[in-house]
């Protein structure tokens, strides 16, 4: 019986199409499955084309129905048979930047216009790269809805493997709330940034991680992996892909801005393929970010257990000796208290630090601590074939010198001069800094009670790299 109402539909829509000037598309191209599938497949897509409608917006893909010939199913579509998915022309084509903006903004503007419903029943889970399909004869950009292109990714020859939903996901999406506009604000934003730039926000091969690092870690800018991009451009994507949704554009802004940079016709060029992108400078830059988003995952993720063994490790160390021999007592020099403590905030030892002063290090101590941390896990977890000069430290010490101002029997005075640079994902802040170091004896023991100066400042947490 259901094979007679599907051979009975599929009669009427040779009818009613045969004056219509439809390209026919088969519907099961590199694999056929079992007659009952084929049939559950083929009502389903019907239902599909029934609800979506047979008069969709121009940008999207419109099938208009299903009819059967010499034993196979085809599907009607006005779409070009030359279509491509983008990614597939991207991989080895050049595209231009302000062409491929306008499609932006022409993706923009139908969102715009579809109300939420409309959107979920063509994009049932938000857009994701696979959606967007090439015409090279029309050099137009087109979207498929979500079940076609599933069925070419389960019965044709293309695999979406790697621009699948979860590579695009909000944040908020991925926190179990419902789709809204600001979610495809974002989740636009994240499509285009990789047709752009031909990586992803975050480009893990574990999905998993993936979905941690877009609630918790920082993409990078565009203009890192683009540096052509226009600073305005650049902006626009950092405001589009803010983890808060209340914080992200809405379509109307984001088209307005896209709008006001069409009228600056010498920021154009041409963004070279896929292929020709992905040079060792870049891959190198990605996995540096990868590994340093990665350690501090592993720390959010496990930090119940860290603390625990860290307590255990800690009781275990007090329990078995008073600890090592100190470094600074009644023989060490004011001099040398002065090069322990800079030697302790250079390698990150807030011992040595602390035995050489008695200053409170307010906001550099968690700098301090989570920068030891974050060494030691790229010490163990590193690239064994990294070079030795690539120094990877996440901040550093250097061109150290100092001299003694004043000295008399119960205290001293020194002067220190150093350049401090600190290591984010944004690149390298270097920053020439001078310390003024007050010394007394503490139990006969020279101890610094006080500093001013350019570290003073970190400790009130006034960073330089953050100005």
């Amino acid at each position: 019986m259901l094979r007679y109402r599907v051979w009975w539909g599929l009669l009427m829509v040779e009818e009613k199409f045969a004056e219509k000037n439809l390209n026919k598309e088969k519907l099961f191209q590199d694999f056929k499955p079992r007659s009952k599938v084929q049939l559950e497949t083929v009502k389903d897509i019907q239902r599909a084309i029934k609800d979506l409608g047979t008069e969709l917006p121009e940008k999207i893909i419109s099938y208009q129905a299903i009819e059967r010939e010499a034993g196979e199913y085809y599907l009607l579509t006005t779409a070009s048979e030359d279509l491509l998915p983008l990614r597939e022309h991207l991989e080895n084509n050049s595209f231009n930047f302000k062409k491929l903006l306008n499609e932006f903004k022409a993706v923009f503007e139908l969102l715009e216009e579809l109300d939420l419903e409309q959107k979920k029943l063509c994009f049932s889970d938000g857009l994701n790269a696979a959606n967007f399909w090439y015409d090279p004869q029309k050099d137009k950009i087109y979207l498929m809805p979500q079940i076609f292109v599933d069925l070419k990714r389960n019965y044709g020859r293309y695999d979406f493997a790697d621009q699948g939903k979860d590579y695009f996901r909000p944040p908020e999406i991925i926190a179990g709330e419902a789709w809204q506009d600001k979610a495809y604000v974002f989740n636009l934003a994240a499509v285009f940034y990789y047709f752009i730039s031909s990586k992803k926000i975050f480009n893990d091969k574990d999905t998993a991680k993936v979905l941690n690092k877009i609630q918790s870690e920082k993409i990078m800018e565009i203009d890192r992996l683009i540096p052509e991009i226009p600073e305005a451009v650049n902006q626009l994507f950092k405001e589009m892909l803010q983890k808060e949704a209340a914080q992200r554009p809405d379509y109307s802004a984001v088209i307005k801005k896209l709008q006001s940079l069409e009228l600056d016709s010498n920021k154009n060029f041409d963004l070279k393929s896929f292929q020709a992108k992905n040079t060792k400078a870049r891959d190198n830059l990605i996995a540096k970010k990868n590994k340093k988003d990665n350690i501090k995952l592993f720390f959010r993720l496990n930090w119940k257990s860290i603390a625990f063994f860290a307590v255990l490790g800690l009781a275990i160390l007090y329990s078995l000796s008073s600890g090592p021999p100190a470094n600074v007592t009644e023989e060490t020099t004011a001099e040398e208290v002065v090069e322990y403590f800079y030697a302790g905030i250079a390698s990150k030892n807030i011992t040595l630090i602390n035995e050489s002063s008695e200053i409170d290090l307010g906001r550099m101590q968690r700098i301090i601590t989570e920068s030891h941390v974050i060494e030691s896990m790229q010490a163990a977890y590193g690239d064994p074939e990294a070079e030795p000069e690539d120094d990877q430290s996440v901040y550093s010490l250097e061109e150290f010198e100092f001299r003694e101002i004043s000295a008399a029997e119960e205290n001293y005075i020194f002067e220190a001069n150093y350049k401090f640079s600190f290591r984010d994902e944004d690149g390298i802040y270097s920053f020439n800094h001078q310390d003024r170091l007050y010394l007394e004896k503490r139990n006969q023991i020279w101890t610094i009670v006080e500093i001013e100066g350019n570290f003073k400042e970190m400790i009130e947490g006034n960073f330089p790299w953050r100005e």
